[in-house]
């Protein structure tokens, strides 16, 4: 392993596709600089703040985003808050609050003019790319600290986004054939445009989930169109992934749940037929919608004026109650979805990946939060290991 950077093209990326909306290339034209309050301002970092907004805009689908100083200082320069104030004062963005609790950051809107029309464009400016190369070191993945995945396995995480292409082509007709809005829309074509030039970009989360642009696309786009060192490739996930480790959870918590219900649930959740079951005792067809409910209850404030709240209580009301009571305890109605979510993380990572590694360990393979996807040609082996530690998880439940 190479202690200093990762063997990956980043290194020579030359750089790095943003969006541009029309309201600010209006503004900078060609320019690489524009003068603001007797100060220069490199149009590049305008494009690298409003690009970043954007994303994560269209990525977890909210305006209201905050703009941490220090990450701003340490990106944009001494001068970071003149380049927040050209784009306050020439309406890209908005100021909603000058404070967030425990953060020295304030809250920014976007406004809905700049998500108008939004293009891609090719940002080469070698300071942010010497800060965005940063990001595929080693030295910056041992910084993160969660000792969650072992720092090996991570390397090997972010090392084979490099090695994953797209049928480029196709997966722009198959997007522009899919019922999309039209903020949908530029999200999708920019993900499939960033893994075509190789821009990719990646986090581990303080839950273990890792996310990158392949967590973005369409899954469809993933099923089709995502090839590994030019092959096609099969996806394998986990079934009821959240309802297993659910149960998982509740294993551990007996005392809390009614013991026949909860035998009914974990069947339930083990045959692959909760969603079923939950179809069939509502007016709820689509298994989409089911698992919109459950997410829903899972995920929210469980207050009973809702009616995914009332139907997942009509039908598993102790279930339910420790759902409540768990978040209640922790004071904190996120709390269930992070222990749901280091739970996946765990199982995918450190079980079933690091099995993978230790016995393939030239295999290539890309997750997406609870699946790993392979080359087709190696999916027996590792849908192999995946079922024996899914059978191994259900016997402990």
């Amino acid at each position: 392993m190479n202690l200093l950077e990762l063997k990956n093209k980043s290194k020579s990326k030359k750089y790095i596709l943003s969006y541009l909306p029309k309201n600010l290339a209006d503004l900078i034209g060609d320019d690489k600089k524009v003068l603001y309050k007797e100060k220069l301002l490199k149009t590049a970092y305008l494009v690298d703040i409003v690009n970043i907004l954007l994303k994560k805009c269209y990525y977890i689908d909210k305006t209201a985003f905050n703009l941490d100083s220090r990450i701003l200082r340490e990106r944009y320069g001494t001068f970071y808050n003149f380049y927040v104030n050209y784009l306050l004062d020439n309406d890209i963005i908005k100021l909603q609050s000058n404070y967030c609790t425990g953060k020295k950051s304030k809250t920014y809107l976007i406004l809905p003019k700049t998500l108008l029309d939004v293009i891609t464009i090719k940002n080469s400016d070698t300071i942010l790319l010497k800060k965005y190369r940063k990001f595929f070191t080693v030295n910056y993945l041992r910084s993160l600290n969660y000792k969650f995945i072992s720092l090996d396995l991570m390397v090997k995480v972010v090392e084979n986004l490099d090695r994953v292409t797209i049928n480029y082509v196709d997966a722009n007709e198959y997007i522009d054939s899919l019922p999309l809005t039209k903020n949908q829309l530029t999200k999708n074509t920019h993900s499939i445009k960033c893994v075509k030039h190789n821009d990719m970009w990646f986090k581990f989360d303080r839950y273990g989930r890792f996310h990158s642009n392949l967590t973005t696309i369409k899954s469809g786009v993933r099923d089709k169109f995502l090839l590994i060192d030019g092959s096609p490739t099969k996806e394998i996930d986990i079934i009821n992934s959240q309802p297993i480790f659910l149960t998982y959870l509740m294993s551990e918590n007996l005392d809390m749940v009614d013991q026949e219900e909860y035998e009914f649930f974990k069947q339930l959740v083990i045959n692959g037929k909760l969603y079923i079951y939950m179809s069939h005792n509502t007016n709820i067809s689509s298994r989409k919608e089911v698992k919109k409910l459950m997410y829903t209850v899972f995920f929210g404030t469980n207050h009973l004026n809702k009616k995914e709240n009332k139907i997942f209580n009509r039908l598993f009301p102790s279930i339910f109650s420790f759902i409540k009571t768990y978040k209640k305890e922790k004071e904190n109605y996120k709390s269930l979805a992070y222990e749901l979510q280091r739970s996946e993380s765990n199982f995918l990572f450190n079980i079933i990946l690091e099995e993978v590694s230790e016995k393939y360990p030239d295999l290539i393979f890309f997750t997406v939060h609870d699946s790993i996807t392979v080359k087709i040609e190696d999916y027996d082996k590792v849908k192999s290991i995946f079922d024996y530690n899914i059978k191994k998880l259900h016997k402990n439940l």
